[in-house]
């Protein structure tokens, strides 16, 4: 994983602000923060996409999207995902599915320690 980002959440006036190592372009990081913002504070949103990201990977394979009411992730290969905007706030932009995942981790224990 190693070719991956390590992404790292803190809170700040509300909201869930990302920043990765190495550094993601500001277009990724508006599509990573704007998918995010609907959890809010819960974990457990986090937990439950995560949860329903998995089933419709046993599901389909690849092919399926999954919305936040802030943009829609999109598994387009086994190996990546495209967060795609819905209202105009960044360009469409592919990560790593592995990495997809980890942030979503990442965010989701970020949460739960009150980042």
């Amino acid at each position: 994983m190693s070719d991956v980002r390590q992404w790292k959440f803190r809170h700040e006036d509300g909201e869930w602000l990302a920043s990765a190592v190495p550094p993601a372009n500001d277009n990724l990081t508006a599509a990573i923060e704007t998918l995010v913002v609907p959890f809010g504070e819960s974990w457990q949103a986090v937990e439950s996409y995560l949860e329903s990201w998995d089933r419709m990977e046993h599901e389909n394979g690849f092919g399926y999207s999954l919305s936040t009411p802030g943009a829609v992730a999109c598994r387009v290969s086994k190996e990546t995902v495209e967060i795609c905007d819905l209202y105009d706030q960044f360009e469409d932009t592919r990560i790593p599915e592995a990495e997809f995942i980890s942030l979503l981790r990442e965010l989701s224990t970020a949460m739960r320690k009150g980042a």
